[in-house]
């Protein structure tokens, strides 16, 4: 399926549309003005809505409840990966960036806090960044990606994904965090995940379900370290990122032989 110019830029309006009501609640329990600032993180997930819903009321226009269906069913296309060695840095990937981020912490001895969440919460964890993955990457990559690199390639519909994507965060962050190099460091791990994301998305037939796992080992991986908690956790943490999409490049990885017809 080949979606139009317009509807993709639709997709991406829809999808912001839909994340305001979040921004404003997140904004409003920051600030103290209901709730407590403490209970903003709980609320950000509802924001996964916004990009399935978008992609489904996008794809609905092009191809009706059948073209719903399908992207749908996108999110567990799991039989896509043939390759199943693939799994290795689907799962290992991003836990293995943030020990090595962690141990550089140790190395240079710095004060570390606890990790946000305990080690045996990672079973729980998952399943909860899976469903949130699962809103998320069917409309990112099962709608908006897939029809970007048919038309205008894979290098460019990278960064331009890789650029909106952070910049979705932006609102959250901004509401949260109140040190800008930090928001910045976080934007920029966002930057080059969603280029790893895009790689593992093309090197194992254009799976869905292989970035929805990508993207939950991710969030799990945040949120069993204490990398995040301080700005020289993050530094190291999107120095790695950005390692591994330059060795990634360099080795030709972003140009895999898919069909882009």
């Amino acid at each position: 399926m080949i979606t139009t110019k317009s509807q993709t830029q639709l997709f991406f309006l829809l999808t912001l549309i839909f994340t305001l009501p979040t921004y404003v609640l997140v904004a409003l329990i920051s600030s103290n003005m209901l709730l407590t600032p403490d209970m903003a993180t709980y609320f950000i997930p509802l924001g996964a809505i916004a990009p399935i819903g978008a992609g489904l009321i996008a794809t609905y226009r092009e191809n009706g409840k059948a073209g719903m269906k399908d992207l749908i069913r996108r999110g567990f296309d799991f039989r896509r990966i043939k390759k199943r060695q693939w799994y290795i840095p689907i799962i290992l990937l991003f836990p293995l960036i943030f020990v090595a981020a962690y141990g550089l912490l140790l190395l240079f001895k710095q004060s570390i806090p606890e990790a946000p969440s305990p080690i045996y919460f990672v079973p729980m964890l998952f399943l909860s960044f899976f469903v949130l993955g699962y809103g998320e990457e069917v409309g990112w990559m099962g709608y908006a990606f897939d029809s970007m690199q048919k038309k205008s390639g894979i290098g460019k519909s990278t960064i331009i994904l890789a650029l909106i994507w952070p910049l979705w965060h932006v609102p959250f962050y901004i509401f949260m965090i109140n040190d800008l190099s930090s928001i910045l460091l976080m934007l920029l791990c966002l930057f080059g995940t969603r280029i790893i994301l895009v790689w593992v998305y093309n090197n194992s037939s254009q799976s869905v379900f292989g970035a929805i796992l990508l993207h939950a080992m991710f969030n799990v991986s945040i949120s069993v370290t204490p990398n995040y908690s301080l700005l020289t956790g993050i530094a190291f943490t999107a120095a790695l990122i950005m390692i591994t999409v330059a060795v990634i490049a360099l080795s030709g990885g972003m140009k895999p032989k898919i069909d882009l017809t």
